[in-house]
């Protein structure tokens, strides 16, 4: 919403400067009218003054009619702003054109009168069917509601109103799975259900906004008459207006619930931007306590909002100033510890020294939407670093790189990958693409589409850090994986003595290897990890034991080595 709104600001800005230039212009033409007028009383010919046999009317009438055409531009450039001021212009004008038929007795002047009062009766159609348009354009095509565009002149009136108000952030959880599930169609009837519930369950004075996919804003007014806890009263009523209510039930009965944020104004911020983010934060910190639950925006929270603007302001310019570099972690056969490859990893130092760690800048640059431009910078890297050692007769090698749960259901991420691998010379067959369950999340569909459209490039898929996140059978089971690797958290957690957890990691490398996928154990450390792998018969391994991120030099020195 913030870039949107910087967006519309600016837009706004350049008409109103546009608006303020054609009303000098109007002033301006006015100005020439009266003067044209009364030379013409004083027996002074147009032909004498611009060198051509012109009526007093013609020019009158032109000028006029030049005035009319500006007045009806800044009505299109801003009903509100400008339609105001071209219809208080024209008023104006009318009135002194009609006290001076008075005052000089000049009969001719009715003309532009008549003329003066079309522009005004032009303006007014125009602004009119303006506000009708602009009426339309507030409306969700969807669900009825006000939209995004219609919070931000809602909100920016009511901080400016100066009384206390109230700010719900709603979101349904996981209402992706509806849409993957059931198709678009039924989401959308689903979407249309939950506005109806939600506009019945705010009191009468509060508005509700649909802002995104399955987003929704609501604003409730005058909070300083209110109980100290009638938000968090609110947002329970919210959620139990969803919560185990059947929706769309003609292709199958479905359930959703939601979580919500909730700010105070002037409390939590002034700003509407600020209100907007803290509310959204406060949604999402909701969303990681459990789902199906509100949360209150509180000064914590601020500085998790301040750590995130300083780190996207890093990485903005660790993209330009090029502090982003790339460290390779060696991949090993568990069982002669054979190289098999190298696996890409993404690391950030400031020009100060001051590192940050990937799991700092990694989801802000996801939510930042950055991670795109990364991405492809990391593949265009690692590609150019390993292309002359891979390009090699008799070449088994595979170089990895991790991407963005977001970036893979991208419109031309497919087409991306074949043109950096085009232009830097790396085969698809030695490339392979290490990506989360959580693309599922995005869209499962899409993302399958996408790996499919991957391999017939060539391109190796592993699938990272599994058994963390959405694990599904119904979904693992059609994606054309050829790499399954358990992720480190799990390997942690083995050892003697560990009989549950040996057995669920055996139980993850089993799974991948009826998948027909070849699997990788992440972090593993010590000798004992290792064994209770090699009994697993896991195929490869990774981690510090036989390998910790290197420099390229080093990588280059280990593929010598493992050739001799």
């Amino acid at each position: 919403m913030d870039v949107q709104r910087r967006k519309d600001k600016e837009s706004q800005k350049k008409a109103h400067l546009l608006i303020y230039a054609l009303t000098v212009f109007y002033v301006m033409t006015y100005i020439l009218i009266v003067l044209v007028n009364r030379l013409s009383l004083m027996g002074i010919s147009m032909s004498s003054i611009v060198g051509l046999d012109i009526s007093v009317n013609t020019l009158s009438g032109t000028l006029a009619a030049l005035g009319g055409v500006a007045c009806l531009i800044m009505t299109v450039l801003d009903w509100r702003v400008g339609g105001n001021i071209a219809m208080g212009l024209i008023a104006v004008s009318t009135i002194s054109v009609f006290l001076r038929v008075f005052v000089d007795g000049n009969i001719n002047l009715m003309v532009g009168i008549a003329a003066f009062a079309l522009n005004f009766l032009s303006v007014c159609l125009c602004r009119y069917g303006m506000k009708k348009s602009d009426e339309k354009a507030d409306k969700d095509y969807l669900t009825g509601l006000a939209n995004r565009r219609c919070l931000i002149v809602d909100l920016t009136a009511l901080t400016k109103g100066g009384s206390r108000f109230g700010m719900l952030y709603l979101d349904l959880d996981n209402f992706k799975y509806i849409n993957d599930t059931f198709g678009h169609a039924a989401g959308d009837q689903v979407l249309i259900e939950v506005a109806d519930r939600w506009q019945e369950a705010l009191p009468k004075e509060a508005s509700i906004y649909r802002v995104g996919g399955d987003e929704f804003i609501a604003l409730v007014p005058k909070t300083e008459n209110k109980p100290a806890d009638f938000l968090t009263k609110l947002a329970c009523e919210m959620i139990d207006a969803v919560a185990d209510r059947k929706f769309g039930g003609q292709q199958g009965d479905k359930y959703v619930t939601a979580s919500i944020g909730i700010v105070s104004y002037p409390k939590d911020a002034t700003d509407p931007e600020l209100l907007v983010r803290y509310a959204d934060v406060a949604m999402y910190h909701a969303k990681n306590t459990g789902r199906n639950k509100w949360g209150v925006f509180d000064e914590s929270m601020s500085h998790q909002i301040a750590r995130e603007y300083e780190l996207e302001a890093i990485i903005r310019e660790a993209m330009d100033k090029q502090w982003f570099y790339l460290v390779y972690q060696p991949q090993f056969s568990a069982g002669e510890k054979k190289l098999r490859g190298f696996e890409s990893l993404l690391r950030l130092r400031t020009d100060k020294g001051e590192f940050v760690s990937p799991g700092e800048f990694i989801p802000i640059a996801e939510k930042s939407d950055l991670i795109f431009a990364i991405d492809e910078m990391v593949i265009r890297q690692a590609t150019r670093d390993f292309r002359e050692m891979i390009n090699v007769p008799g070449n088994t090698l595979s170089l990895s790189v991790n991407i963005s749960a977001k970036h893979i259901v991208e419109p031309g991420f497919v087409e991306t990958v074949k043109k950096i691998l085009e232009e830097e010379n790396f085969p698809a067959g030695s490339f392979e693409i290490e990506i989360t369950e959580y693309c599922m999340v995005e869209s499962m569909e899409k993302a399958i589409e996408a790996m499919n459209r991957l391999k017939e490039l060539g391109v190796i898929l592993a699938m990272d850090d599994f058994g963390t996140g959405y694990s599904s059978m119904s979904y693992l089971s059609r994606m054309p994986i050829d790499v399954l690797k358990v992720d480190k958290s799990l390997v942690d957690n083995i050892g003697e003595g560990q009989k549950k957890e040996n057995q669920f990691v055996n139980m993850i490398i089993s799974m991948g290897h009826l998948l027909g996928a070849s699997v990788i154990a992440e972090g593993v450390e010590d000798e004992s990890q290792l064994s209770l792998i090699r009994a697993a018969e896991c195929d490869y391994v990774q981690g510090y034991i036989w390998g910790r991120p290197m420099e390229l030099d080093l990588a280059t020195e280990l593929i010598e080595q493992s050739r001799k």
